[in-house]
């Protein structure tokens, strides 16, 4: 896949060949991304959440990717990636950021949803969209949505890699905050989608 035409584009595109990488999220999803970039033949350290605040321990890195992570980053640990830093969103931005916004989107009737590849920013899911494939919703069952959500997620962090690895430069396309929303834990305890957030 190629990047978007006509999608302006401001990270830097470098050669590959001594490329490290840092990757922070819990379980299999980021797991399964360090062994996209390790395939690749590129280095990889892998950090859980409640460990993110430990990436300088890595430096010096070139990119910082997220997945399925719950840690928010200081702008002191996102200046520690030499080019940039990238989040993947299991959420269409910048309508639904922050945490268990697949239980919305089933809540809210949705037909579509979407997963966001996206620069990370100091704050939640803000930063420029790289890529956001949608999908339709098929199921009311909100493991099975944000299983599906996380697989779409991961092949569109493995096209990101692809286009990093080859040297290419990285769309950015500016969210329209206007339309953002963020969801927060109290928010899905109180309209009753989760009994222990």
């Amino acid at each position: 896949m190629s990047p978007p035409e006509n999608v302006p584009s401001n990270a830097k595109a470098q050669s590959p060949a001594s490329l490290r990488f840092v990757v922070v999220g819990d379980g299999g999803p980021a797991v399964r991304v360090q062994q996209l970039i390790q395939e690749r033949g590129f280095g990889a350290d892998q950090y859980p959440s409640d460990k993110g605040h430990l990436i300088h321990e890595s430096a010096p890195f070139d990119w910082l990717l997220s997945m399925n992570n719950t840690h928010i980053f200081t702008e002191g640990e996102l200046k520690l990636a030499a080019i940039g830093a990238l989040n993947l969103h299991p959420a269409p931005l910048p309508e639904y950021a922050g945490l268990y916004c697949h239980l919305w989107g089933l809540k809210h009737g949705l037909e579509e949803w979407a997963t966001t590849v996206h620069f990370i920013e100091v704050g939640v899911d803000v930063g420029d969209i790289v890529l956001k494939p949608s999908f339709p919703i098929e199921t009311d069952d909100p493991r099975v949505l944000f299983v599906q959500t996380m697989k779409q997620g991961i092949m569109a962090m493995e096209t990101v890699i692809d286009w990093i690895v080859e040297g290419r430069e990285l769309p950015r396309e500016p969210q329209d905050l206007s339309k953002r929303r963020v969801y927060t834990r109290k928010m899905a305890k109180d309209a009753g989608l989760v009994e222990n957030p």
